[in-house]
């Protein structure tokens, strides 16, 4: 950031004129007036000095102001052009505080947030000058009638005004954001609301509000330029005193009249009603920022159409707009959430950005969940873990958080625990307890068996049908009768498990790689899982050809077949047979599970793909 001193606007007019009229440059002068504290032996001008902070220079080491003559301001002029803030063709928003050194003494605003202010982005050449307000806002109190309005059509567009409804203010001055101020409806437009009211304060101090919607008290959510630190909205109250100010006319939440689409937004139950017994089909509900996740939408399905487990709830949303939403149903354990792509572990809302057509449908599967991203028929999955770091460090009971001695191989037992046959969409599975937070005692087949002398523990583990086909599970162990050993260090590791793909199913058998069990020193080791989200997942390989053929090499899985074509672009991709992950049994072992494998006659040119069907 570039300082440009007081004294230079004054005796070097002309070369500052010259500077400021570069289009790279915008100077902004600050100024505060200390003469209140100065009053009251709350500043000393030969002891200290002022400065101004904010996030124009990162709220960094602050820069000096000076003083005018011999009077209370301090007052300094700063290019901020090389500020992050500074961006786009259109205002940008300065936020700031002035501070007292030494001591590092921030004032005490108002509104309790930083002072907040409006900077063209290409101001005149002489630059931008911030109002002057008192240090602490402790200046003798102006009174000013500051009148408010705000614009409602695209809320009541959007159905988002009840019947009866009106437009308030709340605000730091306001009863302290405790009590509706009225706005009245305008005669010429029903759209906006308006209100007058004395706000009584020092003068140029920031006061901070936001619009409501009555009844209900529904808050609007102003775009990031109109937010204080608090996330308000702000105003300066202007001197002289006895004067009035309007403020400029804006839109609820910023948002301002839009072409409307009417959107059918749908989930597909179909794993869900196949695996989950006791799922409750009246149950489905879609919740979402659309309302600000104030209630959910109940959801309907049609009985006679050709997937009649497609559940569906309608809104009409601004074209263009974006919001998260999230469904949810009801079985015997309670409410299950929609997690987009949990198989693939992404626990997260979901994004809908509203394309400009006046209708759409979108339509997701719960969970991400398709039929080939859960077993179709039991498998014998074989699990295995090196245990020598868990005989090195102290470890921890999970229960207690109490440390404990290493683990001891001649009296320790060893167990796995994890995502296995438990209700669709949660992770409710041992004995019906959260596994991953309790862990009781499990059934004797979950168990791991020493090899041998080894630290090696293994044991093979039947998993039903509706398991996800990827894993996520912790290795325990179990020196009481209680289950209350130490567990992996997930902790250390951000909560994050082990993450396995059972990736050939087409023996009815699959041997999981080796785990080394996680200290906070060793980290889980989580496989590459190939869906629409992750297409780079499957490793995909074309080898040097040998003896006339071309190996291939990728990560299978069910449902993720191999495809080839004999040109690019306009390919015509033609699947080979039987190289899902529940057909296809030829390949190796590698870190990441078993890689499929096949030979190609390298007779031509021949482009591959793996594609989920």
């Amino acid at each position: 950031m570039k300082i440009i001193q007081k004294v230079c606007l004054v005796i070097g007019f002309a070369l500052c004129a010259a500077i400021s009229a570069n289009a790279q440059s915008t100077y902004v002068t600050f100024s505060v007036d200390m003469a209140t504290n100065i009053a009251q032996g709350a500043f000393d001008p030969s002891t200290q000095r002022v400065e101004v902070q904010g996030d124009f220079e990162g709220w960094a080491s602050g820069d000096t102001l000076v003083q005018e003559g011999s009077s209370g301001i301090y007052t300094n002029t700063f290019d901020v052009s090389d500020s992050s803030i500074i961006e786009g063709t259109t205002n940008a928003q300065i936020q700031y505080k002035f501070v007292i050194q030494p001591g590092g003494n921030y004032e005490s605003t108002a509104d309790g947030d930083n002072r907040s202010a409006y900077i063209p982005i290409n101001p005149s050449p002489a630059g931008f000058v911030l109002p002057t307000p008192f240090f602490d806002d402790d200046g003798a109190p102006v009174t000013n009638e500051v009148t408010f309005n705000v614009d409602l059509q695209e809320q009541n567009v959007l159905g988002n005004v009840p019947a009866g409804g009106y437009a308030a203010i709340r605000g730091n001055y306001f009863a302290g954001w405790s009590e509706d101020f009225d706005l009245t409806n305008e005669i010429a437009n029903t759209n906006i609301w308006e209100g007058t009211f004395p706000v009584i304060a020092s003068p140029n101090a920031d006061e901070d509000f936001k619009y409501i919607i009555e009844p209900g008290l529904t808050w609007e959510e102003p775009d990031a330029i109109d937010s204080d630190s608090g996330g308000n909205r702000f105003f300066a109250i202007i001197p002289p005193n006895n004067s009035s100010q309007t403020l400029p006319l804006t839109y609820f939440s910023d948002q301002a009249p839009s072409p409307l689409c009417t959107v059918t937004l749908g989930v597909d139950m179909s794993v869900i009603a196949a695996e989950d017994p006791s799922f409750e089909p009246s149950s489905v509900v879609l919740w979402g920022s659309f309302n600000g996740w104030s209630d959910g939408l109940s959801c309907t399905n049609n009985p006679s159409s050709a997937n009649p487990n497609i559940y569906s709830a309608v809104l009409v949303e601004p074209q263009g707009s974006t919001f998260d939403d999230q469904f949810r149903y009801i079985d015997n354990s309670g409410t299950i959430y929609d997690y987009p792509n949990a198989v693939d572990g992404e626990y997260n809302n979901r994004v809908v950005t509203i394309p400009d057509v006046t209708a759409t449908n979108i339509t997701v599967f719960f969970d991400s969940a398709e039929f080939d991203d859960y077993l179709s028929g039991p498998v014998n999955v074989t699990f295995m873990v090196n245990m020598a770091p868990a005989t090195e460090v102290t470890l921890t009971n999970y229960d207690t958080g109490i440390p404990i001695a290493p683990f001891d191989p001649s009296t320790d037992n060893v167990y796995v625990n994890g995502s296995f046959n438990g209700p669709l969409g949660d992770y409710v599975y041992f004995n019906q307890n959260t596994w991953g937070y309790v862990w009781s005692s499990p059934a004797p087949g979950f168990e791991l068996n020493r090899v041998g002398s080894s630290l090696i523990y293994s044991n093979t583990i039947t998993l039903s049908v509706g398991t996800p086909i990827r894993l996520e599970y912790a290795y325990g162990t179990d020196p009481d009768a209680q289950f209350g050993g130490p567990v992996e260090d997930e902790t250390a590791n951000n909560g994050v498990y082990h993450m396995r793909v059972i990736r050939n199913t087409s023996t009815g058998a699959y041997n999981m790689p080796e785990d080394t069990f996680v200290t906070n020193e060793i980290a889980p080791y989580q496989e590459p899982l190939f869906c629409a989200l992750y297409p780079a997942d499957a490793n995909l390989t074309v080898h040097t050809p040998t003896n006339g053929t071309v190996p291939i090499t990728w990560l299978g899985r069910p449902g993720a077949e191999l495809q080839s074509s004999a040109n690019l672009p306009g390919a015509n991709w033609q699947t080979i047979a039987a190289t899902d992950g529940t057909n296809w049994n030829i390949g190796f072992y590698g870190t990441n599970g078993f890689v499929s494998e096949t030979n190609w006659p390298a007779n031509g040119a021949t482009f591959f793909r793996v594609v989920k069907h």
